[in-house]
């Protein structure tokens, strides 16, 4: 399939009108229009014939519509009264910022499960042996039990001094 045979065959898709709201930019000032129609190239819409003049003049203007911001160009005109004219306005490209995860581990939680992550998995094998030193059998007879316990102290008498008067 060519390229002109694939643009013929583009879908139209019919706005309805308590959802054709949409912000038209020309230059530094911002017009409300009306989507009749989207396609995959560009969209129909219908603006005030007072700004008509406006839109041919500049080469390119931005449309906000659907929470999509597109930059867009003028291809066709149809009046179809006196007070506005219909304007076929073709996509040249989208604006939209793609909203990326932050970097903190836990606010993307949905992307992977923390029971295979290797870094949660290396922290509880790291806890599990602490927590065996820490065992009054198996820290005695390696010799980690009495100073697992006066870090352990120490760590809680300061935080005692810092947080309590």
């Amino acid at each position: 399939m060519t390229y002109e045979q694939d643009r013929q065959s583009a879908y139209k898709c019919a706005i309805a009108a308590e959802n054709s709201a949409a912000e038209l930019r020309v230059g530094s000032k911002s017009y409300v229009v009306a989507v009749l129609d989207a396609s995959r190239y560009g969209y129909t819409l219908r603006v005030p014939n007072a700004i008509l003049n406006r839109i041919r003049s500049k080469r390119s203007c931005r449309l906000e519509y659907a929470s999509e911001l597109s930059e867009v160009v003028s291809e066709s005109e149809f009046a179809n009264c006196s007070e506005f004219t219909n304007v076929g306005m073709k996509r040249i490209r989208e604006l939209t910022k793609i909203k990326m995860p932050s970097g903190f581990q836990f606010s993307f939680g949905s992307m992977f499960s923390l029971q295979q992550d290797p870094t949660f998995l290396l922290g509880l094998m790291i806890a599990f042996l602490l927590a065996c030193f820490c065992l009054p059998g198996i820290g005695d007879q390696v010799g980690t039990a009495p100073k697992v316990s006066r870090a352990v102290k120490g760590a809680w008498t300061a935080l005692e001094k810092s947080v309590l008067p």
